[in-house]
């Protein structure tokens, strides 16, 4: 069975970027392990790099230039281009993640396709402050989405959130099937040792920053020693507004000697993160099945999360961290504070959190059930 996987790859494994790509490394990493699949990933170089392919012990990764037009222009070169690649592969099925140009491209190729809707782009678009933004391109970006997921015959999700926000317009055949997590988030030996908390991510509006760093101010007032690191990196480089205003914050709440922006890291260096790190704490206002959160289940980390989106799914309130609600500066400072006053009980809500993991993020697991998925997809029966 050949599958063609279309999304967004990273351009090397030790260099990933966001949940999509780590969803797609260590999903084809476990597909491979499988006699009877031979992968190729389709994915757009988003670095400039130019068209090559990739010989991997995976599979074979065939990055396409990406357009140099403007606009919606652009994004119709991709499709057709991308389109093209895989009529000229012949798989049998192709595995489209996100419902956008991916998907476009697999339903354009006349292929059999399955989705995996991984951000919910229509309530993204919602949070979008320009007018543009607001009229045109929230407009845009909902008629794609709603067009894809109509014209999907087979979906997986990755979330019950899936279901909560596209009700009937999933007409397909739906799989529930989470996201996978490497090996290694499960092999590591934690310390807690240095009274730090973690938030891995970008640093944009719709992760709320602003909440969690007034929040981590409160715990700041009564445990002076904990520190918090953010792994993640703004927008924009130079003169983004929103790295102003937390960066301002940091200075008001007299924050600079326990904040530690880390920027974007390599896998590495995360990875060293959640070994090290006592809890990890996402104020976000929107997700869907934050990797971050899966990773740190695995890692044995306990999870303060907001109570948004596919967040509630996730962490088992009070058993392996705690869901605040969003916004709330209060008791997400609680939920800290808690936390870091009792070691004993941080260690407990880790090794829930792990098994808990262990059940559902191996990597492994999650590639046989989307094996099992494809075959039915197929309306073929696995020998084995």
């Amino acid at each position: 069975m050949r599958i063609a996987m279309i999304g967004d790859f990273p351009r090397d494994t030790a260099h990933i970027a966001g949940g999509v790509e780590s969803v797609m490394a260590n999903l084809t990493a476990g597909l491979s392990r499988f006699e009877d699949i031979v992968l190729d990933i389709v994915t757009v170089d988003r670095w400039g790099l130019g068209a090559r392919e990739a010989n991997e012990g995976f599979g074979t990764v065939h990055y396409l230039v990406a357009s140099t037009r403007p606009g919606r222009l652009k994004i119709r070169q991709d499709i057709d281009n991308m389109t093209a690649e895989l009529v000229r592969l012949k798989p049998d099925l192709v595995h489209a993640h996100i419902a956008g140009k991916y998907s476009a491209a697999a339903d354009a190729s006349g292929i059999p396709w399955i989705l995996t809707l991984h951000g919910i782009r229509f309530l993204e678009a919602r949070l979008k402050k320009g007018l543009r933004d607001r009229t045109w391109g929230r407009w845009l970006i909902t008629r794609e989405e709603m067009r894809s997921v109509g014209r999907a015959s087979h979906v997986i999700s990755i979330s019950p959130f899936i279901g909560d926000s596209f009700g009937s317009r999933l007409r397909g055949k739906v799989y529930d099937i989470e996201n996978p997590v490497s090996d290694t988030y499960f092999g590591l030996a934690g310390t807690d040792e240095d009274n730090t908390l973690l938030n891995a991510g970008r640093l944009t509006p719709r992760k709320g920053i602003d909440t969690l760093l007034r929040g981590f101010a409160r715990l700041h007032d009564e445990r002076p020693e904990v520190r918090l690191h953010l792994a993640g990196s703004f927008d924009k480089a130079v003169n983004d507004p929103y790295a102003e205003r937390i960066h301002a914050i940091v200075e008001e709440e007299g924050l600079y000697e326990v904040v530690d922006f880390l920027g974007l890291l390599g896998e590495e260096r995360l990875l060293e993160e959640f070994a090290c790190c006592s809890a990890l704490v996402l104020s976000p206002i929107l997700e869907t099945a934050p990797m971050v959160i899966a990773q740190a289940m695995a890692a044995g980390k306990p999870v303060i999360a907001t109570d948004v989106g596919g967040n509630r799914y996730m962490v088992a309130d009070g058993a392996s961290g705690f869901i605040v609600p969003a916004n709330d500066v209060e008791q997400l400072g609680d939920a800290m504070r808690k936390l870091m006053e009792d070691p004993q009980h941080r260690a407990d809500m880790g090794r829930h959190g792990k098994e808990l993991a262990e059940r559902r993020f191996r990597i492994r697991s999650v590639a046989e059930r989307t094996r099992l998925a494809y075959y039915d997809a197929l309306g073929r029966t696995p020998e084995d």
